[in-house]
């Protein structure tokens, strides 16, 4: 009986120390920083590698030199299920996780980021409604209107909503004939990053299947490169099939 007292009032003592530790901020880290944002932010170029969906896989790429792993969750496996582990594997390493997520719904983009992934892609955006509303999910207030929510990345890290919308990285893909109509508009929207240009994708809405050096193909993807230029932006597509 007196041995079991003297474990219980150990335990709440030891518990207690660790609560006034933690309010005096020893248990806080700095968030993972995002190895894509902060290249891209210098004007370096990055390096990132898709068709992976396995830890393991990601573990034994991840000395590759890659800035970070594609994680495809529009036309591959990558669910809410699995991301959460292919996101730790990219944290061990130090390179970002990007998920391509398969449609601009409000509960799904923060659900992914939630999940851990650093930086989010979003298909077919076809005008600037849509571009905004892809970052009005994936930010917290005041620039968007994010679910509150930690999420694995924000685990005692201070002042993290803030912190969370500097680090994460928000692509848009620029692959719909019907985005070209509206291409200045959307380059106008705050808080991407990227807006990645898909030739191929245009190129088969046109009828020229994996044509993208077709006339009309080319043409489309001068605007977009003359366009980014003037907005200061430039993202280059490189994809052989």
């Amino acid at each position: 009986m007196t041995l079991t007292w003297v474990a219980t009032v150990w335990f709440w003592d030891g518990l207690a120390e660790k609560f006034t530790e933690f309010n005096k901020g020893r248990w806080l880290h700095e968030i993972r920083p995002n190895r894509i944002k902060h290249k891209l932010a210098e004007g370096k170029t990055c390096f990132v590698l898709g068709g992976v969906a396995d830890p393991d896989m990601i573990d034994q790429l991840g000395s590759c030199g890659a800035d970070g792993f594609w994680l495809e969750g529009e036309h591959g496996p990558v669910d809410f299920d699995n991301v959460a582990n292919l996101t730790r594997a990219c944290d061990l390493w130090g390179v970002t996780s990007l998920a391509r997520v398969h449609f601009n719904e409000y509960g799904s983009i923060y659900r992914m980021l939630d999940r851990g992934v650093q930086g989010l892609v979003m298909p077919h955006v076809n005008n600037r409604a849509e571009a905004e509303a892809f970052v009005r999910a994936a930010k917290f207030a005041p620039v968007g209107k994010r679910g509150m929510f930690t999420s694995r990345q924000g685990f005692n890290v201070p002042d993290y909503f803030e912190v969370a919308n500097s680090e994460t990285l928000l692509v848009v893909l620029i692959e719909d004939i019907a985005a070209l109509a509206q291409l200045d508009e959307i380059l106008k929207v705050a808080h991407v990053d990227v807006f990645f240009v898909a030739p191929s994708e245009s190129g088969g809405f046109d009828g020229a299947h994996w044509q993208s050096r077709s006339s009309g193909c080319a043409g489309c993807l001068a605007r977009c490169v003359a366009n980014h230029c003037e907005s200061g932006l430039l993202c280059r597509y490189h994809n052989r099939s």
